[in-house]
């Protein structure tokens, strides 16, 4: 029988233990205000070749932890 996942709490890459808490304040006054961090941090694949990724770097795209910089 597969193990229960928590999804409330962070996973080995979603973890942000470490992380200067200046870069994660902000004063949202809606959820959405959280949300919208995302936008500048999250890219599609196809937008990769757009940004000049090189492949070594795209390859890497699930393994790295929050916590670790670029």
């Amino acid at each position: 029988m597969a193990a229960e996942i928590d999804y409330a709490s962070p996973g080995p890459l979603t973890g942000l233990d470490g992380v200067d808490p200046a870069v994660l304040a902000m004063e949202a006054d809606e959820l959405a205000g959280v949300c919208c961090p995302v936008h500048g941090l999250v890219i599609q694949p196809t937008d990769a070749e757009a940004l000049d990724l090189s492949g070594e770097r795209f390859a890497e795209n699930q393994i790295r932890p929050a916590t670790r910089p670029r």
